[in-house]
């Protein structure tokens, strides 16, 4: 599987290739609609749409969902509505969820349905600038290129965003706004190698900086062989270096993660925990990202069993989060796992 980004075209030609373009952003739209509507079936929504969780398969042709940690099956009321744990990404969450995040109610009284929907039209706006949904003034300037690159794409989204849950469209309904679209494959091989290629070109010049981006890419696209490769070869060469603490701590993260996500949780304890000892020290370090290993160590922890250590994790983080920077609602990985902790 790769994760998939979206590629404006080239202004020199963006004129000859806008309506083919629009099609082909509407096909993506259509495919991560189709599998929505299948759980729908199942009578459940996902809650926790973003560009992380929607997936190309290799052949460029389909696209999957992942990460279901917080999807709900729905037994709405009367009105529409059902409570739902307060869980999500903040960036993608629709604005009905702004009261309660900030109160941080542990519930939320509203349609998942329509939750998917505002985060729906959040993550094809990230596909195109994954910063866009970072503040209210860098999404309307992405909606203001896409009002001109992709004027059909632009239309749907504008009814997904609806403030008002009520007033967005059913799945059914965007399906229909799409059309009939059809492209022979979602990304184009020569627009992916492009990334690559990029990146190991800067790299080829020495600089280790890129070569970690190249080792994190990989990790994006799930390919774990050629991340852990990139990253073995810059820990053989730094991790002895006193100089070097803060990028070993950073390579020790990464090592962890693509462990874990090849299920060696042994190896990647081990990482993750010499990750943690470094930052905990560092009184420079970023918040966020200094309390990753404790998340992905509570993560780990639940996957073996281990909930009462996996829930210790977690609050840790919180709580060095909330102290010191107040983003303690900028978290995914905590929020799904208080909800199966619980």
């Amino acid at each position: 599987f790769f994760f998939l980004m979206i590629r404006r075209p080239p202004r020199s030609t963006q004129s000859r290739s806008s309506a083919a373009s629009d099609v082909y952003k509407r096909q993506i739209l259509k495919g991560i609609c189709e599998p929505l509507l299948f759980l729908k079936s199942l009578k459940m929504a996902h809650r926790d749409l973003k560009p992380h969780n929607v997936v190309l398969e290799e052949d460029m042709t389909s696209l999957k969902l992942i990460d279901f940690g917080i999807s709900v099956r729905t037994k709405l009321d009367s009105e529409g509505k059902m409570n739902c744990i307060m869980a999500g990404t903040p960036y993608y969450m629709p604005p009905e969820t702004k009261e309660p995040m900030e109160s941080e109610a542990a519930e939320i009284y509203c349609n998942p349905f329509q939750w998917d929907m505002f985060s729906l039209g959040l993550t094809m706006i990230a596909l195109t600038n994954i910063n866009a949904v970072k503040s209210e003034e860098l999404r309307k300037e992405a909606l203001n290129g896409i009002a001109t690159d992709y004027p059909a794409l632009y239309t749907i989204l504008l009814k997904l965003l609806e403030p008002i849950p009520e007033n967005r469209p059913t799945l059914e309904e965007v399906l229909k706004m799409v059309g009939d679209v059809k492209v022979d494959k979602l990304v184009k091989e020569e627009e992916f190698d492009f990334v690559v290629k990029k990146i190991r070109m800067k790299n080829a010049k020495g600089d280790v900086d890129q070569a970690k981006k190249l080792a994190k890419f990989y990790l994006d696209q799930c390919d774990f062989k050629n991340a852990k490769a990139y990253l073995e070869s810059l820990l053989s060469k730094y991790e002895d270096d006193e100089n070097e603490s803060a990028l070993v701590a950073q390579l020790n993260l990464l090592m962890g993660k693509t462990l874990f996500y090849q299920a060696q949780y042994d190896k990647a304890n081990e990482y993750l925990s010499n990750a943690l000892r470094t930052y905990l020290t560092d009184l420079d370090a970023d918040v966020i990202e200094s309390t990753e290993p404790l998340l992905y160590l509570g993560r780990l922890c639940f996957e073996q069993g281990e909930r009462q250590k996996a829930l210790n994790y977690i609050e840790r983080a919180y709580n060095i989060r909330k102290e010191n920077k107040g983003e303690h609602n900028l978290i995914t990985l905590e929020a799904v796992s208080y909800t199966h902790l619980r």
